[in-house]
């Protein structure tokens, strides 16, 4: 892992990118998120994680739970009553 990354403002993210090892690395306070929504994609519609991105999102959904913004928001997304969204321990799960 890089020691010393300086995040950069991308619009309203502060991220770190490092282009020469073709990384991204997200700012703590959406890693929650992210790592929730990689877990729901990867479950509801079979996108492939390896095992080691999988532990990654695993161990971010722990580790930074929902705001109250996403829950807010998830809340919103499970009320819709889509076909696709029927996922909702992955949706809404916020730490195991």
């Amino acid at each position: 892992m890089i020691q010393s990354r300086r995040f950069t403002q991308y619009g309203n993210c502060k991220v770190f990118t490092d282009f020469k090892a073709k990384r991204f690395y997200p700012a703590d306070y959406s890693k929650g998120w992210i790592a929730r929504s990689y877990l729901y994609m990867s479950e509801t519609y079979h996108i492939r994680l390896s095992n080691q991105e999988k532990k990654l999102m695993e161990s971010w959904s722990k580790k930074y739970p929902a705001s109250e913004k996403e829950k807010v928001f998830r809340e919103f997304v499970t009320k819709q009553n889509l076909p696709k969204i029927t996922n909702t321990k992955t949706l809404n799960q916020t730490k195991q």
